[in-house]
């Protein structure tokens, strides 16, 4: 695809779709960044990785593009982390993982986003397990599963209850699981 041309996809493998409220439908691809699509004009705008801006996208493999309840867009990302993105400004926060640092992401393998009633955002990685993110706060929580057999690739977050704190399943590469709060405990 061509890198100018604001009238096609950047890239034609799709990885996630979101359409929000604004006439406009978030395109995550598998090496292409973000595109965002404006149904009004017809007209892509990309968002990609740039390793000289600090502010772009962390990754141009994006895997989940989500709105959470204050209408902010956050994207997964492998091998980038977790971003948020600045409508105003098209630039993005990243939240990634550092080893010296225990209140970051567990790992920049972000696969999966899912809000909860408290507006706390959890997200699975692929390497890293779940974690928790206090988004009023700024500050992440990481939530490890306490037994040594736990779903820690992890593709999906599925709500079975309509609190979070009764139970989330887990769909991993290895199989699916239940967690409940007494499987979890703080970094």
């Amino acid at each position: 695809n061509k890198a100018d041309d604001t009238t096609i996809l950047s890239f034609n493998n799709i990885f996630s779709l979101l359409v929000d409220g604004n006439r406009e439908i978030w395109i995550g691809t598998l090496g292409g960044g973000l595109n965002k699509f404006n149904i009004s004009s017809e007209k892509f705008t990309r968002y990609v990785h740039n390793s000289s801006n600090d502010g772009s996208l962390s990754s141009n493999i994006v895997f989940k593009v989500f709105k959470d309840s204050e209408n902010r867009i956050w994207i997964t990302t492998l091998g980038g982390g977790l971003n948020l993105l600045n409508k105003e400004n098209g630039s993005f926060r990243r939240f990634q993982h550092s080893p010296e640092n225990k209140n970051t992401i567990s790992s920049n393998m972000a696969s999966t986003i899912f809000e909860d009633s408290s507006g706390n955002l959890w997200i699975g990685t692929f390497d890293g397990g779940l974690n928790q993110f206090r988004t009023h706060a700024v500050r992440i929580r990481i939530k490890f599963h306490q037994r040594h057999d736990a779903v820690t690739q992890i593709q999906s977050l599925a709500v079975e209850q309509p609190q979070l704190d009764q139970q989330l399943g887990l769909v991993g590469v290895v199989g699916i699981e239940d967690f409940g709060g007494e499987d979890v405990r703080d970094v």
